[in-house]
């Protein structure tokens, strides 16, 4: 039996990280419990959310509260950790996003 024919442009694109953050970003959610965050990091930072700029880079936000930091990066030199977080008790939940192209939906 064969294997489907992929196209080999489909992995030299960020398309593929994108899919597996999302992925594994929803499998986490699914096992974390009520007072978990579920955040992505890169190095020390903690990222609130992930923007794919097709085809081929990607912009981290930093979850700050005295500002915004976006950091830009090729897909190849992305390596982030997803860490289920214990929440502090006074605040809301905070689970990594994601999007494509412009603004994020409210």
């Amino acid at each position: 039996m064969d294997a489907p024919v992929v196209p080999l442009n489909r992995y030299l694109t960020g398309e593929a990280l994108f899919q597996a953050l999302i992925r594994e970003t929803e499998e986490l959610c699914a096992r974390a419990t009520q007072n978990q965050d579920v955040l992505l990091f890169i190095s020390d930072i903690a990222i609130s959310k992930v923007r794919f700029i097709e085809p081929y880079a990607f912009a981290f936000y930093e979850l700050a509260s005295n500002g915004e930091r976006v950091e830009l990066c090729h897909f190849s030199q992305v390596k982030v950790q997803l860490l289920l977080i214990r929440r502090e008790p006074d605040r809301p939940r905070v689970i990594t996003g994601f999007f494509r192209g412009g603004e994020p939906a409210a």
